[in-house]
């Protein structure tokens, strides 16, 4: 993680994973997330963020395309 911080709720992340783990994989279960999976993600998240702000148009206040 570049600053150390996470742009993602880890609760919220790893519920989603576990609840789709199934949907996804019916044969495959696991029970934990590693924090590396975390970190991934949240870094993931931040360069697409990042990517679509150098891409965005400069016209109006607003914040509207991820790119």
């Amino acid at each position: 993680m570049a600053n150390g911080r996470m742009l993602l709720n880890k609760a919220h992340v790893r519920a989603y994973i576990l609840r789709r783990q199934t949907e996804i994989r019916p044969g495959w279960t696991f029970d934990y997330v590693a924090s590396q999976a975390y970190d991934d993600l949240s870094e993931r998240v931040r360069l697409i963020i990042d990517g679509s702000l150098k891409r965005h148009p400069s016209t109006g206040k607003t914040f509207r395309q991820i790119m």
